[in-house]
C-alpha cells in the first residue's frame, strides 16, 4: 500500500492459503482513494472465468494520508493447478485501467493461457470480421473461442509466428494441424467461425503488435495491414489494401484501391458497420479520382468511448492521432532508394507499398519542361500530375440539361 502512488492507484495478488483446502484460492486488490464497489468487480472477475465466493473488505486510513482498502476475495477457477498468476493479475488491472475490454474473450486467459495482449489480437480480428458483414454476433465468436481453447492458443501462436521480428519459423506446419483441428470441430457454424480467424491471420501483411510505446510497454492500440481479396466472405468490390486499427476508445479501418491512392479521413458514427460507409465513401473516391490519380482512398473512424463533454468536433484530435500513428496510410511513406523504410519492430510480409497522405496528394505545379513517360509519375514522394502534352486526348464533353415539358416549373 505505500508502494502505491496517485498516478497507479491498484495492485493486485492471487495466491493460494497456507492454510486451508487445496483447491482454496483467494484474490486482494489494494486500493488507495476512491473504494472500489462490489457490483463493478464482479463483472470483472466473471468474465475472466472465475466464481466470487465471499468477500472480506477492509479499510486502512494511515494517520495524515488518504484512506486505502482490501478486497480479499475467495474465488473458484476452472483450472487451480496450473494457474498463470501474472497474466490474471494483468488482465484485471488492464480491464479495470479501461486499457482492455470487458467482455467474454477474457475467459481464454485463463481457458487457453493467454496474455491480455494476446487476448486483444483475437479481439481485434474479432471486431474486423463483425465489420466486414459476418452473420455471426460477437458473443457467439466468444463462445466458440471459449470452446475451443486449443485452436484459439493456436491462432495467437501463428500470428506471432508470422510476425515476430525476433524470429520467423516455418509456419506451415502450424497451418496444417490448425486446419487438421478445424476439420474435426463438430459445429459447422464453429468451423465458419474458426476458419473466419485463420482466413484473417493469414490475410494479414503488417501489423504494430511488436511495437512499444516509450515507455516500454505495448502500445494502446492495434493495427494490422490485410489484403482484402484473401478474407472469405469480403463484400465487393475488394480494396487492393486495408489497414483496421483497434483500440478500447477507437476504430478505424483505412480502405485503398490501389497501390497509389487519393482520399481522406471521416468521423463515422455507424459503430456496428462503419466500414460499410467507408466502402461507400471509397467507391465514390475512385469516380471523383479517376482524373487526377490512378485510383481512390478513404479512413473512417468510431469512437467508441466518448468522454462525458465530448462534442461533434472534440474528439476528432485525439482519435485522428490514434489512427494516423498507427500506421502510413495517413502519414505519407517517402522512399529511399526504392524501398520504403520500417521501424525494427513493425513485421511486414511486403517488400514494397507506397501510401499517401490524402491532404498532401494534391499536385504540386511542375514545368512544362518536366519529362514525363506516363500520365501518372511519383516523385520524391509525392503524386504529380503529367503536363498538358500528355494528356491531349483528353476530351471534356458538355451535358445537355433534359428538354422543357410544357407545363413544368
Amino acid at each position: 500500500m505505500e508502494q502505491l502512488s496517485e498516478t497507479d492507484q491498484l495492485t493486485t495478488v492471487l495466491y493460494r492459503p497456507v492454510t486451508g483446502l487445496d483447491d482454496a484460492i483467494r484474490f486482494k486488490i489494494l486500493r488507495r482513494g476512491v473504494p472500489m464497489p462490489l457490483s463493478e468487480i464482479l463483472p470483472v472477475l466473471e468474465n475472466l472465468r472465475v466464481w466470487v465466493l465471499d468477500e472480506r473488505p477492509y479499510e486502512i486510513v494511515p494517520h495524515g494520508g488518504d484512506p486505502s482498502w482490501i478486497y480479499d476475495l475467495g474465488l473458484r477457477l476452472p483450472r487451480t493447478r496450473d494457474i498463470d498468476r501474472d497474466a490474471f493479475q494483468q488482465a484485471f488491472a488492464a480491464v479495470w485501467r479501461t486499457a482492455c475490454e470487458n467482455d467474454g474473450l477474457n475467459r481464454l486467459v485463463l481457458l487457453a493461457g493467454l496474455s491480455s495482449p494476446e487476448v486483444v489480437v483475437l479481439r481485434a480480428v474479432c471486431k474486423y470480421l463483425r465489420q466486414t458483414g459476418t452473420t455471426f454476433s460477437q458473443a457467439y465468436m466468444e463462445d466458440c473461442l471459449a470452446r475451443n481453447p486449443a485452436i484459439a492458443q493456436q491462432l495467437v501462436g501463428l500470428f506471432k509466428a508470422r510476425f515476430d521480428p525476433r524470429e520467423r519459423p516455418d509456419t506451415a506446419p502450424l497451418i496444417a494441424r490448425l486446419e487438421t483441428e478445424l476439420e474435426a470441430v463438430e459445429s459447422l457454424d464453429e468451423g465458419r467461425i474458426l476458419h473466419g480467424f485463420l482466413h484473417a491471420i493469414l490475410a494479414m501483411l503488417r501489423t504494430n503488435y511488436f511495437q512499444t510505446d516509450p515507455d516500454g510497454g505495448p502500445k494502446e492500440y492495434l493495427s494490422f495491414k490485410v489484403a482484402s481479396a484473401m478474407v472469405p466472405e469480403m463484400p465487393l468490390p475488394h480494396p487492393e489494401f486495408e489497414i483496421f486499427v483497434y483500440s478500447p476508445a477507437v476504430e478505424g479501418v483505412h480502405l485503398r484501391a490501389g497501390a497509389i491512392a487519393r482520399g481522406g479521413l471521416r468521423w463515422s458514427d455507424r459503430k456496428d458497420d462503419f466500414r460499410t460507409d467507408v466502402l461507400g465513401l471509397m467507391k465514390a473516391q475512385k469516380v471523383k479520382n479517376a482524373v487526377i490519380v490512378p485510383t481512390g482512398a478513404k479512413g473512417g473512424f468510431v469512437i467508441q468511448r466518448p468522454r462525458p463533454s465530448a462534442t461533434r468536433s472534440a474528439p476528432r484530435r485525439p482519435a485522428a492521432t490514434a489512427l494516423s500513428s498507427a500506421d502510413c496510410s495517413i502519414s505519407p511513406t517517402r522512399p529511399s532508394a526504392g524501398r520504403s523504410s520500417h521501424p525494427p519492430t513493425w513485421c511486414a510480409t511486403t517488400a514494397r507499398t507506397l501510401t499517401w497522405s490524402s491532404r498532401r496528394t494534391k499536385a504540386p505545379r511542375r514545368s512544362q519542361t518536366s519529362p514525363t513517360r506516363s500520365p501518372w509519375s511519383v516523385a520524391s514522394g509525392w503524386v504529380t500530375r503529367s503536363p498538358p502534352a500528355a494528356r491531349r486526348d483528353m476530351t471534356t464533353r458538355k451535358w445537355a440539361s433534359p428538354r422543357a415539358v410544357p407545363g413544368s416549373r
